[in-house]
């Protein structure tokens, strides 16, 4: 028997059990697909996470805006009153005696005037019978027509 030379360099032989095959190594493409996969559904969750946290804060801001609306609408109705109470015709009559010293009319007299003439309506002057395509030409033309006040 003759020894034969070892390559080291080849690849080392694995022993094979006698009876069973040897599977060809699968690609680990499937562990690629999976990250993708996992990383897929990790931005799908962060997205909802970050919808639903908006969609509280702007609940929050709605029910802000809602109280506040509330108030100006308290507000609105109490200047309305003030005004309504300040315009009664008691509060008028009692303010004018108080402050300006009025008092309320014991007598009453009318007036009958004479009214004024009525002044005369101007007549304005006539216009140039010119027809509209008279008027077209002259104003491409530059033709400019002067016409004379009759009122002094």
């Amino acid at each position: 028997m003759v020894a034969e030379p070892v390559d080291r360099a080849a690849a080392p032989v694995r022993p094979t059990p006698v009876g069973r095959r040897v599977a060809p190594r699968r690609s680990r493409a499937w562990l690629g697909v999976l990250l993708v996969l996992v990383a897929a559904i990790g931005g799908l969750c962060l997205l909802y996470l970050e919808q639903t946290s908006r969609v509280v804060e702007l609940g929050y801001e709605l029910t802000r805006l809602q109280r506040n609306r509330d108030q100006v609408a308290l507000e609105v109705a109490a200047l309305r009153y003030e005004l309504a109470r300040r315009q009664s015709l008691a509060r008028v009559e009692e303010l004018a005696r108080r402050e300006y010293g009025m008092v309320p009319l014991r007598k009453a007299e009318s007036l009958r005037l004479a009214r004024p003439a009525p002044l005369p309506t101007p007549v304005p002057p006539p216009r140039s019978e010119r027809s509209w395509w008279q008027r077209v030409q002259d104003a491409l033309l530059g033709v400019g027509h002067a016409e004379a006040e009759t009122t002094p």
